[in-house]
């Protein structure tokens, strides 16, 4: 399939919503903020940020901002002349530094001014077959030409592994799922033998690591979005604010304020 480019506009709290069983997702945000609620996750994308969602995503985006517009580009495989090495996707594998996949950057200076050309080509209808396979091209030479290794692994790991070994459909679907005992179906797998092919590949068994993803995601966000905790227990999926509070101070060590204080402290 050719890839799919796409202009669209929301106005605030309008949703789009993406329910992809065979396809990968580039979004890209020209003008405003959104963020993407995927499973029991959520992704901040302020103007400017770059998302990549593999075969199987399931994502509501929702607009933050009076106007937001995104390029999305949607498509079945990285282009066939980006030789994505498996020895440089599977370079950074250190959990002590990145205990899980990210899958959304803030775009360098060469790859936010392709998407504003990009947009500036749709809005004039100029979209045929022969441009979209071109600049599909051009812009994973840009990523690949932009990103240090590491980087570049962490973000598009999982869309070059579709063909996919044990880890790559585990971080394939893992956001859509919110117990070990979907993963492992959502894996396809017997949620024993999950965990023994778990323990083996990651070292570590999946509650814990599944634990560690939900800390640095309720820490992400404290860090990235300034809200009410009423508002911030119902975006990070808690039944109630008390419940937020006793998982932050038993499981990060600290209060939503106090991680909130962090990210005050860390722009001094």
């Amino acid at each position: 399939m050719d890839p799919q480019f796409v202009l669209n506009t929301f106005c605030l709290d309008e949703k789009h919503y993406i329910d992809s069983t065979s396809n990968c997702y580039l979004i890209y945000v020209t003008q405003g903020n959104m963020v993407a609620h995927i499973g029991n996750n959520l992704r901040m994308l302020p103007e400017g940020y770059l998302m990549a969602l593999p075969v199987e995503s399931k994502v509501t985006l929702q607009s933050l901002s009076a106007e937001t517009e995104i390029v999305s580009i949607c498509f079945d495989e990285i282009p066939k002349t980006i030789d994505i090495d498996e020895s440089i996707v599977s370079a950074v594998e250190d959990k002590q530094q990145h205990p899980h996949y990210r899958n959304v950057i803030n775009s360098p200076d060469l790859i936010k001014s392709f998407f504003q050309h990009t947009a500036n080509l749709l809005r004039k209808g100029i979209n045929s077959s022969e441009i979209r396979l071109m600049r599909m091209k051009e812009l994973f030479f840009l990523l690949r030409k932009t990103l240090s290794v590491e980087e570049f692994s962490r973000f598009l790991k999982p869309l070059a592994s579709i063909r996919g070994n044990f880890k790559a459909r585990v971080l394939r679907v893992v956001d859509n799922t919110m117990s070990v005992n979907q993963l492992a179906a959502a894996v396809g797998m017997t949620r024993s033998n999950f965990l023994l092919v778990f323990k083996a590949e990651f070292n570590e068994t999946p509650s814990s690591w599944l634990l560690r993803r939900r800390c640095n995601d309720i820490v992400s966000y404290f860090h990235t979005h300034d809200v009410p905790l009423k508002v911030a227990y119902q975006d990070l999926r808690f039944s109630t604010i008390s419940n937020l509070a006793a998982f932050c101070k038993r499981y990060i060590g600290k209060t939503p304020r106090e991680i909130r204080q962090e990210r005050e402290q860390s722009s001094l």
